[in-house]
């Protein structure tokens, strides 16, 4: 009885964490504003209506035709400028809920439902709080509309298709017709978000062929309309003319095949070195470890191995590679030129990955004297306790914490800023002059009455909602004057 106490205590502390770092994110949403390429989109939607803007965009700057769709329906009218805050939200939600979809997928055809319903929600929350501390960028990934619309959305999609391709293979016949239409339109979305995605959509999809390849035969007119499917859409991506207008303004590099591979190594790095150096990643794939030994004797498959350092090891150089081969032809493809939230997509793979090969070992493992140490409830509440301090204590939950505390005086600047450009919009004046957002912060806060320690801090431009200041930057000067209809955006001396 007190054991069953003491578990759901500890439980409750665990999602109060958990609810503790997402609240922070939704109230951060609130405080946030359209800047740079969000301005094009409503300029060029406003200019050009609905169905012409895709095809400006088609044509002019790139073949990414899901992401302008949905960059066109929340720029339609106006709404995104006054509803900043929802594409956010929106996209937090959405992430959990492909998340627990996959979990679900797996637990039910490939693990004998072996994982209850609570717990495939505690896990589907950790995985995307890792997801948000392991990304290269989080304010691209959940606040700037135009990256979070066109990386983020990919990742949901991509969650869907593992899932759906997993369900494709082992569902029933009566089934499979809705499985494999769903799957040929996550393919279409995919590959219309943006090119790292379409070739990790390609490589998920060639794996799990090569998993299931006994059933390829009774399933080969699907699978040969899934790939039929997948080369004319990732062709429609890459054909498009506006590839070459954005590659043109893009800080393109030497483009030979040491430094592309020079390159792509880097990049791996960079998605491994922001996993490896997260406390919460190691403990997330600990407890993941743990739980698959636990519940090992409910599930009748995927015990087959014995697994080891060398094993592990072995799958680690597998992904590697692949996220080389995702890599490498778009470095080639973009000169050598890849911004790092075009990462995120790979880091949250990579997680999902990581996350598997420690659910696997630890239906592998077969001692028996470890399964009975296993069994001690302290290292079930030592495991609670280490979660909820590498949620709270990491360089996002930081950056939360930092930018709650400046968002206001951020948000506060910004609303006046975008108060002017209406003026002198509706007044016709043909130029202006503003401040730079990090001096008028620094004067709002100055000649408020508010303690000097907490005004150091309020002072500071919230690192998760501040991307770039649209005055400073002559191409987002040009975006904002083109959407107010203003001659001379200048910076205030």
């Amino acid at each position: 009885m007190i054991v069953n106490v003491s578990r759901k205590i500890f439980l409750w502390v665990l999602w109060f964490t958990i609810t503790f770092f997402f609240v922070g994110l939704i109230v951060l949403s609130f405080f946030n504003h359209a800047s740079a390429d969000d301005y094009c989109a409503l300029y060029k939607n406003k200019l050009f209506g609905f169905i012409g803007y895709q095809k400006y965009i088609y044509y002019n700057w790139g073949g990414r035709y899901f992401s302008n769709l949905l960059a066109s329906i929340f720029s339609y009218n106006g709404f995104l400028i006054s509803h900043y805050y929802i594409h956010t939200i929106v996209l937090l939600i959405l992430t959990g809920l492909a998340t627990y979809y996959l979990i679900s997928i797996i637990n039910k055809y490939l693990i004998n439902k072996a994982i209850p319903l609570p717990h495939k929600i505690v896990f589907s929350a950790l995985i995307s709080i890792n997801f948000c501390v392991s990304y290269p960028e989080l304010s691209t990934a959940l606040f700037w509309f135009s990256s979070a619309i066109t990386y983020q959305t990919s990742i949901i999609l991509l969650l869907l298709l593992f899932a759906e391709s997993i369900r494709f293979f082992h569902c029933s016949s009566s089934k499979k017709l809705v499985s494999i239409g769903l799957l040929n339109l996550l393919v279409i979305s995919i590959n219309g978000t943006n090119e790292v995605a379409a070739v990790l959509s390609g490589l998920m999809l060639f794996s799990q062929l090569i998993i299931n390849k006994e059933k390829l035969y009774a399933n080969k007119i699907s699978v040969l309309t899934t790939v039929i499917v997948y080369v004319i859409s990732i062709t429609f991506l890459a054909i498009a003319p506006g590839n070459k207008g954005r590659m043109a303004l893009m800080d393109t590099q030497n483009s030979n095949i040491v430094f592309v591979l020079a390159s792509s190594l880097l990049r791996v790095f960079v998605i491994y070195w922001n996993i490896f150096q997260s406390s919460l990643f190691w403990i997330s794939l600990f407890a993941v470890f743990i739980y698959a030994f636990k519940i090992q004797e409910r599930i009748f498959t995927l015990r087959h191995h014995i697994v080891n350092l060398n094993w592990i090891f072995l799958f680690t150089g597998i992904w590697t590679t692949m996220l080389l081969n995702v890599l490498v032809p778009i470095m080639i493809f973009s000169s050598g030129s890849i911004p790092d939230r075009a990462l995120n997509v790979l880091s949250a793979a990579s997680i999902i990955v990581f996350m598997l090969i420690s659910f696997y070992a630890g239906t592998c493992v077969k001692d028996k004297n470890a399964l009975m140490a296993l069994k001690d409830e302290r290292l079930f509440n030592a495991i609670i306790i280490s979660l909820c301090c590498c949620i709270c204590a990491n360089t996002t939950s930081k950056a939360i914490a930092s930018s709650l505390i400046s968002c206001s005086t951020y948000s506060r600047v910004m609303e006046e800023r975008e108060k002017k450009l209406c003026k002198a919009q509706q007044s016709r004046t043909d130029s202006i002059s503003l401040p730079l957002v990090d001096l008028e912060m620094k004067s709002t806060i100055e000649t408020s009455t508010q303690r000097a320690t907490l005004k150091g801090w309020m002072k500071s431009k919230p690192p998760l909602l501040f991307f770039t200041d649209d005055i400073a930057d002559s191409n987002n000067r040009k975006m904002l004057k083109d959407y107010f209809g203003l001659r001379i955006i200048s910076v205030e001396k």
